[in-house]
């Protein structure tokens, strides 16, 4: 194994109260004064592509008008996002360092462009990672995203860890094995190898 490749939100951290915090007040101030979302609403859900999470969000607004908003949406959740500072779920912190010595490191994440960069500014891992790509930068899903960054970069086996039933279908698009990050947002029966706890993938990644 050459490489491991992770999602975001709900496998590396949880900023979803955030998030939807800083959601429902760009849409107060510029499109629906009566919109919410809390954290708990948009768990479920996080993990789709920006498309997808629009029609989530607004399924009155026809759908070319709900992802120019959602655009806004996205750009205007970091500032509250970089102020609530969230952190990498327990073990991180000690998981990624050793595993940067194997294996080269990537995220690919069903989010728009600047997210990752976000996620990598607040928590200082941007040493860490080799590279990233997102629907953001390049207009393709998640399982083009992985097969791209494994062609750039030179990756021949690559493993994909996850949280949600679409992160284990397109890994099987994409042809890599799906490690199953279960303390995440999502559920699945279809993986390769599960893990409980961050802490548990070092030793997952050596049996495989």
């Amino acid at each position: 194994m050459e490489a491991v490749i992770f999602d975001v939100d709900g496998t590396l951290w949880d900023a979803a109260d955030s998030m939807a915090y800083g959601w429902t007040n760009v849409m107060n101030e510029r499109f629906d004064p009566d919109f919410f979302v809390d954290g708990n609403m948009i768990r479920p859900i996080l993990g789709r592509t920006p498309v997808e999470l629009a029609g989530d969000l607004m399924p009155t607004i026809p759908a070319e008008k709900a992802e120019d908003i959602f655009h806004i949406l996205a750009e205007g959740e970091l500032p509250y996002i970089r102020e609530a500072s969230p952190d990498v779920y327990d073990g991180f912190r000690t998981v990624l360092p050793k595993l940067a010595e194997k294996y080269k490191l990537f995220i690919v994440s069903n989010c728009d462009a600047g997210y990752i960069e976000m996620f990598l500014e607040v928590t200082g891992l941007g040493d860490l990672f080799e590279g990233h790509l997102c629907p953001g930068d390049t207009g393709e899903g998640k399982a083009e995203n992985i097969r791209t960054v494994m062609e750039e970069y030179g990756i021949s086996e690559a493993v994909y860890v996850g949280d949600t039933d679409k992160d284990s279908r397109e890994c099987a698009k994409a042809g890599v094995p799906f490690i199953y990050a279960s303390y995440g947002y999502g559920k699945t029966d279809s993986y390769t190898a599960r893990i409980g706890s961050p802490l548990e993938l070092p030793e997952v990644l050596d049996e495989m």
